[in-house]
C-alpha cells in the first residue's frame, strides 16, 4: 500500500493486509469519527462520556476520559463521572466510545494493520474524535427532548418571586434560589432542587442574607462554582462562600455601575443597566470594577428593560422579555443570531444552570432552552 502526499484513504473500520505499506509526507489514512455516536459506547463498557450541568465529561478507551467542569472546582458534589478505560491498551480493536452530552464528539474508528515486510510512515495514521469546538454556536434545543416547562408554583406561597426577575442557579447544591423579598433589608430567597419539579412540597430551604446594604431593589443574583453569591441593584454585592447552608457575612461592595442584570464566569463579573449597550467587567476578587467593553452593536433595535445575560464561549447572551440576542464578547458585535421564544412567551427571571438557560414568565412556569 502506498499512500502518496495528498492521498487520503477515509473509512470507519478498516483492515489492511500488506506487504509493505508507506504513507508519504502530507498523506493520510483516516478513521477519525467512525465511532459511537454521543454518550453511546460498546456493549459491557462504560466507556461513554457523561451528561452534567456543570460541564460534560469526556469518553474513555485506552484512559479513562477527562472531567469538562472547567477549572476553580473543589467540591466533591461537582465531580461528575467520566467514561471508563475498555479494550486491549496494546491491541484495540474496539471502536470508540462518544463523548457526554448532545454535543458530544463521536468515537474514533478502527484501524488494523498487518504487515509482512516494512513500514514507512512520513503522513498522518489517525482514528479520533474531531475537535467539535468550532461547531459551537447558536444552538438551541428544548430538553428532555421538549421544551421543558416545570410545574407552576404555587402562587399563593411565592408570589412575586418570578416577577421579580431575580433567581439564580447553586451549583453545589443544585437548587435553583428565587429572591422572596427584593427590596431593601435582609434578602430572603427560596430554594428548590433542581432535581425535582417545582412545587410547594420541593422548597429545600429558605436562607437569610442578612446585614446587606440594599438601597436599591435587588434585581439580579448569581451564584458562581466556589459558592460565592452576588447581588444587584445599582451596585455589585459579593457575598462569602455559601458553606454549611449558612451564608458567611463576609462582603465586599463596587463602585455604582447601576447594575440591573449580571454573569459571572470563572474570571469575571458582568454587569449591564437596562437600556443600555454598556457591558461592564469587574474583578471577582473584590468587584471592583475592571473596566468597560465596547457598546454591544446591532442586534435589538430597541434596548428596555433586560431579563438577564449570560457570559458564556468567548460570547454574551442577552435576554429582552421574549427574544434573545448573541453577542462577540470580546469585540460586542452582534453574532446575526436571534431567537425568539417560542409561543409568544414573555420571561420575567433568569437562571443560567452551566448548560441551559432558564426562564420564568407571569403564570410561574419555567422554562429551559439548552444554548
Amino acid at each position: 500500500l502506498e499512500v502518496h502526499g495528498g492521498g487520503l484513504v477515509d473509512s470507519e473500520y478498516l483492515i489492511i493486509t500488506a506487504n509493505y505499506v508507506v504513507v508519504d509526507d502530507g498523506g493520510y489514512i483516516n478513521a477519525s469519527n467512525g465511532g459511537y455516536l454521543p454518550e453511546q459506547q460498546p456493549p459491557s463498557t462504560q466507556g461513554a462520556g457523561k451528561r452534567h450541568v456543570q460541564g460534560n465529561s469526556g469518553a474513555g478507551h485506552g484512559g479513562s476520559g477527562g472531567r469538562g467542569l472547567g477549572v476553580g472546582y473543589t467540591h466533591n458534589s461537582w465531580l461528575a463521572s467520566k467514561g471508563q478505560a475498555y479494550g486491549d491498551a496494546y491491541e484495540a480493536k474496539n471502536f470508540g466510545s462518544g463523548g457526554g452530552g448532545a454535543l458530544g464528539g463521536i468515537g474514533g474508528g478502527r484501524l488494523e494493520f498487518y504487515v509482512a515486510g516494512s513500514m514507512q510512515i512520513d503522513g498522518t495514521i489517525t482514528a479520533e474524535s474531531y475537535d467539535i469546538m468550532h461547531s459551537f454556536g447558536w444552538y438551541f434545543e428544548a430538553r428532555f427532548p421538549v421544551q421543558e416547562v416545570k410545574p407552576t408554583i404555587p402562587a399563593a406561597t411565592f408570589s412575586g418571586m418570578l416577577n421579580s426577575r431575580v433567581a439564580a442557579y447553586m451549583p453545589s447544591l443544585q437548587e435553583y434560589w428565587f429572591v422572596a423579598s427584593p427590596g431593601s433589608g435582609d434578602i430572603v430567597v427560596n430554594r428548590f432542587s433542581a432535581l425535582s419539579p417545582f412545587a410547594a412540597s420541593t422548597l429545600s430551604a429558605t436562607s437569610t442574607f442578612r446585614g446587606v446594604n440594599t438601597a436599591r431593589t435587588i434585581t439580579s443574583m448569581w451564584v458562581d462554582v466556589q459558592d460565592y453569591v452576588y447581588f444587584c441593584g445599582g451596585s455589585v454585592v459579593k457575598m462569602g462562600a455559601f458553606t454549611d447552608f449558612r451564608p458567611e457575612m463576609v462582603r465586599w461592595s463596587s463602585a455604582n455601575v447601576n447594575c440591573n442584570v449580571m454573569a459571572v464566569d470563572f474570571n469575571y463579573v458582568y454587569t449591564m443597566a437596562d437600556g443600555s449597550p454598556d457591558v461592564y467587567f469587574l474583578n471577582k476578587a473584590d468587584v471592583s470594577v475592571k473596566g468597560k467593553y465596547t457598546k454591544l452593536q446591532g442586534g435589538a433595535s430597541v434596548l428596555g428593560t433586560y431579563t438577564g445575560i449570560v457570559a458564556a464561549a468567548d460570547q454574551i447572551f442577552l435576554v429582552m422579555t421574549n427574544s434573545m440576542y448573541r453577542y462577540n464578547l470580546t469585540t460586542g458585535f452582534f453574532d446575526d443570531d436571534r431567537y425568539v421564544f417560542p409561543n409568544g412567551q414573555t420571561y420575567k427571571s433568569m437562571a443560567f444552570d452551566g448548560q441551559a438557560i432558564c426562564m420564568g414568565n407571569t403564570s410561574y412556569n419555567y422554562t429551559c432552552f439548552n444554548i
